[in-house]
């Protein structure tokens, strides 16, 4: 809430409102202003201590590395692209910080018991996080040469005999999965 939203909610319930109509007054929630007022009760209704005093919103930061620990991060998820395989690397690796290198391991020793996929909170996320222009920058000037242009693919069939027959639409086929490697057949009835 805004320093001067909480100080005119205390001025509106001092002339004599209630919470509630200050809040629709002041177009904010009720609950989080009743906290606010109380709050400021609480440190004789001076704002700018209530609001020193509040606290951290949001979730708890659980991975607080160091630049160089970030560095190593990057790193890693540059060279690995995988999340979960760069912070494999990155736990293993003794240039790494020993609390950053616990974290990571107590993670993936919690995902191994739950038998489940490691759940990478956004601390760690945004550790190894790496934008496309980094990761462009690493892979180099001639990656991009690797795309090019192809030509659209015909729209057609090989039967037995030889002969080429065009997929119109309304007809019926089925791509082969390679499971047995024999292409499947179907002979059109029309």
């Amino acid at each position: 809430m805004h320093p001067a939203t909480l100080a005119r909610a205390l001025d509106l319930i001092a002339a004599g409102s209630s919470c509630k109509a200050a809040s629709r007054a002041l177009r904010v929630n009720n609950a989080t202003l009743a906290r606010y007022v109380t709050a400021a009760r609480a440190h004789g209704g001076d704002v700018a201590a209530t609001m020193e005093a509040r606290p951290a919103i949001g979730r708890p930061v659980l991975f607080s590395p160091t630049k160089r620990d970030t560095h190593y991060a990057r790193f890693y998820r540059l060279t690995k692209e995988s999340l979960t395989v760069a912070a494999y690397f990155f736990a293993r690796d003794a240039r790494v910080s020993e609390p950053c290198r616990t974290q990571i391991l107590a993670i993936e020793e919690k995902a191994l018991h739950q038998g489940k996929q490691e759940s990478w909170p956004d601390s760690v996320r945004r550790a190894f996080r790496v934008t496309p222009d980094e990761l462009a920058r690493f892979r180099g000037k001639k990656h991009a040469q690797q795309t090019e242009m192809i030509t659209r693919r015909g729209m057609f069939q090989i039967l037995e005999d030889g002969s080429s027959e065009a997929i119109l639409p309304g007809h019926v086929w089925e791509l082969d999965d390679y499971s047995a490697n024999q292409p499947f057949l179907y002979k059109c009835p029309h």
